[in-house]
């Protein structure tokens, strides 16, 4: 089975994982509201920037604020991300340098599923697995039915269905 597995996917390109960072000027915007806030008490209920110069220098400083104000609302907001690149090992690298049990959690995590079963030189799955098989699509968890992809291994008159559920899943869980 690890061979026909490594057959289906292990000369893919491990994908790399890029951290886009969140682009939010909220606080920034946020002091500069305040500080509009502070200086219009301090003209109009503290009484500074008395006169002609006071009011020159107010006019100034409330000018700045507000420009920088609209320029911070007008710059986009949004949350961080993580996208997937194209890295440099291949999964199938990755996979030698797995213990057993992190390649049993490696795949389990991306979603893969295997049903056995004995039954002559039939590769097909008795009426029972199918139910089995059919529920597994239903969860969510990928099988024949939904088109994703899956493996059949034989070997004598044992029998196995393994389906490898999303790659893309599989490819990204490589990466983590």
């Amino acid at each position: 089975m690890e061979a026909a597995l490594l057959d289906a996917i292990g000369d893919k390109r491990r994908p790399r994982k890029v951290i886009v960072p969140a682009e939010d000027h909220a606080a920034e915007l946020a002091e500069v509201d305040e500080a509009i806030a502070n200086l219009e008490t301090d003209r109009y209920e503290r009484g500074v920037f008395r006169g002609e110069r006071g009011a020159d220098r107010y006019a100034a400083l409330m000018a700045r604020l507000e420009a920088r104000q609209q320029a911070l609302s007008a710059l986009p907001s949004r949350p961080a991300r993580v996208d997937w690149g194209e890295g440099d090992e291949l999964i199938g690298e990755h996979w030698k340098g797995l213990s057993a049990e992190q390649r049993g959690s490696y795949l389990r995590e991306a979603g893969v599923r295997a049903v056995a079963w004995r039954g002559g030189d039939e590769p097909v799955p008795p009426p029972a697995l199918m139910a089995a098989l059919d529920g597994l699509a239903a969860a969510g968890e990928s099988a024949a039915v939904t088109g994703r992809m899956y493996l059949h291994v034989s070997e004598g008159d044992l029998h196995a269905l393994v389906f490898l559920g999303d790659l893309d899943r599989l490819r990204r869980r490589a990466a983590a």
